[in-house]
């Protein structure tokens, strides 16, 4: 998993424009890691961990695919509105 998030940013560490397909393999990526993430920091099992729902010896194909597409939708949400502010961007800057 790691190698292949590597190929998602160029050679000085800056993220890369993506198409929408690549786009979404990489919030289902992200959302697997933090997945991972919370596991470790927890020292342990997690409820409501979406990698309760994978079989053991799952293929990272598998684990990927088997993120709910709200995780996608919500994550585009959030970077549609990072995106565009609003009318409160002028007193974040302030």
């Amino acid at each position: 998993m790691l190698k292949e998030l590597k190929q998602y940013r160029s050679s000085d560490g800056q993220p890369l424009e993506l198409d929408s397909e690549a786009e979404d393999r990489l919030v289902r990526l992200c959302h697997v890691a933090s997945s991972f993430e919370a596991i470790f920091r927890h020292a342990g099992w997690v409820r409501g961990n979406s990698l309760g729902s994978s079989r053991p010896g799952a293929t990272l194909e598998e684990i990927i695919d088997a993120v709910p597409p709200y995780v996608v939708h919500d994550i585009r949400q959030q970077m549609a509105l990072a995106a565009h502010p609003g009318p409160s961007g002028a007193a974040r800057s302030a």
